[in-house]
């Protein structure tokens, strides 16, 4: 297991900076989601990792070795694909086989090898199979079985999951999560898939146009957002983001007027971004401290057990989002309703540098 260091790292294709100087540690042995938008730089950064692209200055060092100038196949890493990457015309077991005959492994040792990872993965029984004959899940673990059977220091993993059905995912999502923790190595894992990284990652980072947003656990990451960024990508629906304002005569959270309760303390400023998450918001107002704000229901939409409700504060105005427990009678379209946010749910964010403020 090693350590990937990027020391002011910096990436720029022509005259496009895609990534400004950067600095981050990947830890020995976690499992790193790069979590961001399409167009964010995380991939470009793993393919400085995998040696695929130069960094345009810094360096990169895995464990006490600086790899910036060294070929793909000098770094010890091993990185699977989008496009699973197999070679056709070879069967499962020549696909699993293939990084070890290039190393020129005695073939006992392959053979070794390629039943060891093949039993791990399930594969053992496709072994004579061509690419052709296997389900994308299939595909897609033959494709980590043949990462597997090098025994790198750090695995990469380039947004793997993102050809596979909604079912598929779920289950390599559990695949992954098993893998890790029998393999122990160091994964850099890179998705523009909030889910996936929630559900698989010890440590997220998240990242916007080339830079560090928030680096924490999924935990972290959901509950406290470094910025309003953050809090708006991270969630599905994302945080609920409103500007408060106060003047002499009124308090108002998206054009609403507002009622604090309870001592619910706030930052002391005339403006500032309020965010709550959808889960956090109630259909009624509360005595509990915290606050609470008219509203009209637009929408609902059945989500199984629970209710998607779309809000805004006033016709035309800001739109907002409460996911609420399936019950009868519910709100009707139109209907008017005064939410309630508790204060212990409440994020406050800075109107110009988008940052997490305490009240």
């Amino acid at each position: 297991m090693a350590d990937v260091t990027f020391r002011r790292v910096s990436k720029s294709f022509g005259a496009t900076n895609v990534i400004p100087e950067l600095d981050l540690t990947i830890h020995s042995g976690d499992f790193t989601v790069l979590l961001g938008p399409s167009g964010c730089g995380k991939t470009t950064l793993l393919r400085m990792v995998a040696g695929l692209e130069d960094p345009t200055s810094g360096d990169i060092a895995i464990g006490d070795r600086v790899v910036t100038a060294l070929r793909p196949s000098e770094r010890d890493i091993a990185m699977v694909f989008q496009s699973y990457a197999l070679y056709p015309h070879l069967t499962v077991g020549e696909n699993l086989a293939f990084p070890l005959k290039v190393k020129k492994v005695p073939k006992a040792e392959r053979v070794r090898q390629v039943e060891k990872v093949s039993r791990l993965l399930g594969l053992d029984r496709l072994l004579d199979r061509k690419p052709k004959q296997l389900s994308g899940g299939q595909r897609q673990r033959v494709a980590l079985g043949r990462a597997m059977v090098r025994e790198p220091d750090v695995f990469l993993f380039d947004e793997p999951l993102s050809n596979l059905d909604a079912s598929m995912r779920e289950e390599m999502r559990s695949e992954l999560i098993r893998f890790h923790e029998q393999q122990g190595k160091t994964v850099i894992y890179v998705t523009h898939d909030q889910i996936e990284a929630m559900t698989m990652a010890q440590r997220i980072v998240v990242m916007r146009e080339g830079r560090i947003q928030q680096i924490g656990t999924p935990r972290e990451v959901y509950k406290t957002p470094a910025n309003s960024f953050v809090a708006r990508f991270i969630g599905s629906p994302g945080m609920n983001l409103l500007t408060f304002q106060t003047d002499a005569s009124q308090i108002t959270i998206g054009g609403a007027p507002a009622q604090f309760n309870g001592g619910c303390e706030i930052p002391r400023l005339a403006k500032f971004i309020l965010g709550c998450r959808p889960e956090d918001l109630r259909l009624s107002a509360l005595p509990d401290p915290g606050v609470s704000f008219p509203t009209r229901v637009v929408a609902l939409q059945p989500l199984g057990a629970s209710l998607l409700v779309d809000l805004e504060t006033a016709p035309g105005g800001v739109r907002l989002v409460a996911i609420v427990e399936w019950r009868e009678p519910m709100p009707e379209p139109g209907a008017t309703l005064t939410v309630f946010a508790p204060k212990e749910s409440l994020s406050f964010f800075d109107v110009e540098t988008e940052a997490r403020l305490v009240a």
